[in-house]
This record gives C-alpha cells, structure tokens and sequence, in this order.
C-alpha cells in the first residue's frame, strides 16, 4: 500500500489561508509536526514559523496531547492567539507521533488537521536521541545497556511499551500506520530530513504546498540544521529554570547552556548492531512510502 502525498495532486489556491476553528481566545491548529524527536522538528518549525502565512506557537513544544490535556482546551487555543487571521496555525510537539494515546487524543480533538512526520536515518535518531536524555539526566545506562534492553522490552511487550526511547522512536512505520489510522492518508506528509537538507528549497516548497500556503517564500535560514547538541553547565540549575516562567527561563538558559560541545560518534559495533536491527524496519517503511530512502543506506 503506497499512502501520503509528496506533492498535492490538485495544486491549491495561494492567497489568504483561513481557520475552521476560531474564538476570541485562540484558534486550534490546522497542522501539526509530530515528530519524530532528534530527527529535525526544529529546524522544519523554524522554516515555516518564517512564512508570512503561517504561525508556529511560540513554545515549540506545547505537549498538550501527551501532557497538558488536563490543562483543557482553552488553553491550547490560547498557545495561538497571536495569529494573525491571515495565517494558519501549527505546533511541533515530536512525542507525539510515537505515543499512542496522544496521537488518539489529537485525532479526537483535530480531526480535520495536517500531519508532518520528519523521519531521520533510524541509528543517527537513537543516538542523538541518547545523547539528549543523558545531557540532560535522564539516563544513566550505557547506550549498549539501554539498546539491549528495549530490545528485550520489544521482544516481549511491542512496540507501543511506555518503557521505550531509542529503538521505538526510530521504527518509523509502525507510527506512521497508525497516524494513517486515524488521519485520512492525505492529511499525513513524510518528510525525509536527510533529502531536506540536501535539497531545501523543493522539500521546502513541497510542504508549503501541502499546507496549502505559496511556496514561493523561502526563509533565510534554510537548510541551516537548528537545535543543534547543547551541553549544560549544571542540571541542577537547568532543573530549576524548567520551573520558572519563560521570559525568566530563557536568560538563565543561556548563561547554563554550552553550544561549544558535541557528542561522540556513534561507535562502529554499535552501528552494526543496530543497522542489522532497523533493517526489517527500514524496508516496512520503504515498502509503507512506496519509494525507497537511499540516503539510509550504510
């Protein structure tokens, strides 16, 4: 089965995008970037939120799906009151795409929404992936001990396991299923990062014309990969900056984040163990797009 759109069959009108949904409060969004995470959600929300005709909420991840449901609705919309009427509205929340009851809760509340999925290659993914949640600690585990037991983890429980990070999230077909599942298979866009590096300005263009926005707008800042490592200073303080409200939250970041830093490269055991691992997934998700991802081929 060959599902999503690479390019709109029927090319849209380009003028004044409007919103189905709106109060004086807010708005609810018209698309949403569900992951996956590491994998260039970022940088895409930077590249559109830099269109004229479209509004990113200002924080990048508002996690209300997964995590702010109790919060209530009112309070999503209000994430877009800034919008202009022109605009339409999106977030980036790139948990999403891999937590089953999110994804529900969205088709729920958004039914009539626009999916993007970033997909970047699956061992590069779980590696950033760790480097992320050890920097900022969360894991404690050598990246062979993590790997070795959610392969335990899936062995036994599947893919959908509340236990899992580097594997699961890299297992891209069996999200995108179930995204298909519940969005009409027309709602849902694929974007490989890879080939949005390498060709920004057409992938760029192919998703403005999916969002049914011009795709004669290109932002300065693309191809430019954004959200790069960062290493911090002390987690202690960056524990207490995530309590403190944003306008206090981002100075104390700066001063407690190092953007001097990189992580290690990925070892060649453990690509090699993990490239014969993503093989059959790999091949699910080529078989799922109907086209093949040569830029993963090691």
């Amino acid at each position: 089965m060959t599902v999503f759109v690479f390019a709109g069959a029927d090319e849209p009108e380009f003028g004044h995008a409007t919103s189905t949904v709106a109060t004086v409060s807010g708005r609810l969004p018209e698309f949403v970037i569900i992951g996956a995470i590491r994998a260039g959600t970022t940088s895409l929300a930077r590249y559109l939120g830099a269109h004229p005709q479209v509004f990113m909420a200002e924080q990048k991840e508002v996690r209300f799906f997964n995590s702010n449901l109790d919060r209530g609705l009112e309070w999503y919309m209000m994430q877009f009151r800034n919008a202009l009427p022109q605009q339409i509205v999106g977030e980036a929340t790139p948990a999403y795409m891999s937590n089953p009851a999110a994804m529900a809760n969205m088709a729920k509340t958004l039914p009539d929404t626009r999916l993007i999925a970033v997909l970047r290659e699956p061992a590069n993914r779980a590696w950033s992936h760790y480097w992320m949640r050890r920097e900022r600690g969360r894991e404690q585990r050598t990246f062979a001990d993590a790997v070795g037991q959610e392969m335990r983890i899936l062995a036994s429980e599947g893919p959908d396991s509340t236990d899992l990070n580097y594997l699961n999230n890299s297992m891209y077909a069996h999200h995108i299923r179930r995204a298909v599942g519940l969005f009409p298979e027309e709602a849902v866009r694929v974007v490989i990062f890879e080939q949005l590096l390498a060709n920004p300005t057409d992938e760029y263009a192919a998703i403005c014309r999916f969002l049914q926005v011009s795709p004669d707008f290109l932002p300065e800042s693309l191809g430019t990969p954004i959200n790069s490592y960062v290493a911090f200073r002390s987690l202690g303080l960056r524990r207490v900056s995530r309590r403190l409200p944003r306008p206090l939250r981002r100075p104390l970041d700066r001063i407690n984040t190092r953007k001097d830093v990189s992580y290690p490269k990925l070892d060649d055991e453990s690509r090699k163990r993990l490239s014969a691992f993503f093989a059959a997934p790999n091949r699910d998700l080529e078989e799922l797009l109907g086209r093949q991802v040569p830029e993963w081929s090691t």
